[in-house]
């Protein structure tokens, strides 16, 4: 008897623990929510460097608290979130945040902006806009993947590229 007695207690003094440390560790959890680590981002063999941006999805999406416009002064951020934006008009994600015109003229002024700056991930730019503005867009879903990758993306990696009635679908909703 003196032996379940024990093996009881040690029992729920164990269960105690455990409930002790979860309540613990989804206190710390919670309260560290808004304080996600800084985004790791790569460029060709060189070793991963926080990117100079904010860490949260919300941040990186281009919500309203921080708007990128079109401007010749465009920070290496800024241009990204831009393309990443641009991307959703051509990628099939289940989630996107964010959209920017895919226009001639846009791609046409992203261009000159690259060309009067000097970019950590220039060539990339420059590849990507050159084949927009010959009407290729076989390279979205790569540019989509790759800034949201720089950028810590944890939801809404691209999949494919959208089909046409998709792309006017996706048109039809943004306005």
């Amino acid at each position: 008897m003196k032996q379940t007695a024990a093996a009881a207690f040690i029992s729920l003094g164990v269960l105690a623990l455990l409930a002790v440390g979860g309540f613990l560790l989804i206190q710390n959890g919670s309260s560290n929510e808004d304080e996600a680590p800084a985004p790791i981002r790569t460029t060709g063999n060189s070793a991963p460097q926080p990117a100079a941006a904010p860490a949260s999805q919300e941040e990186f999406t281009g919500s309203s608290k921080s708007p990128v416009q079109l401007s010749s002064d465009m920070s290496d951020y800024e241009m990204q979130l831009y393309l990443h934006e641009m991307t959703h008009n051509k990628v099939y994600a289940d989630v996107k945040f964010g959209s920017r015109p895919l226009t001639a003229d846009s791609v046409a002024k992203l261009i000159e902006i690259v060309q009067a700056n000097s970019y950590q991930d220039e060539k990339f730019y420059l590849e990507t806009l050159n084949a927009w503005q010959e009407g290729n867009f076989s390279n979205a879903v790569d540019v989509h993947n790759t800034i949201w990758s720089w950028h810590g993306g944890t939801i809404g990696k691209a999949t494919r590229l959208m089909t046409d009635q998709e792309e006017q679908e996706y048109a039809n909703m943004r306005h």
